[in-house]
């Protein structure tokens, strides 16, 4: 059984970012490639379909959230079109340590900062 090569999207990358607590599905390899050479990313079989690969942070990578973070604050502040809800802008300056851990935690589960229901931002905006 010979390996065919796999099908490229024709549309670049298909990423949920990390800062915001999902998986990363890359459809570009040499956009996380750089990334998991530098040990921030690893790569691995996605459960929900084998076919696919997905790529999650390691604690390198997870190092990164509170520079993520203080980007997404300094933005927040300086865009007057920010689409950050003011309810999470407080909560980040008001205890940004103990937001970074939330987030931390909820990125190394698995679950999600900003997208979903479970989100982390829905139980707190």
């Amino acid at each position: 059984m010979s390996k065919a090569p796999k099908e490229m999207a024709t549309n670049g990358i298909v990423a949920k970012y990390a800062s915001r607590g999902e998986r990363i599905v890359v459809t570009n390899p040499p956009v996380s490639e750089p990334m998991e050479h530098q040990g921030i990313l690893v790569k691995k079989l996605s459960e929900q379909d084998r076919r696919k690969e997905e790529y999650a942070l390691t604690e390198k990578g997870l190092d990164l959230i509170p520079i993520l973070v203080d980007m997404g604050n300094w933005s927040a502040e300086h865009d007057p079109h920010t689409a950050a809800p003011a309810t999470w802008i407080a909560l980040m300056k008001a205890d940004r340590e103990k937001m970074i851990q939330r987030i931390r935690e909820t990125v190394q589960s698995g679950g999600s900062v900003f997208v979903g229901e479970k989100s982390l931002l829905r139980q707190f905006v």
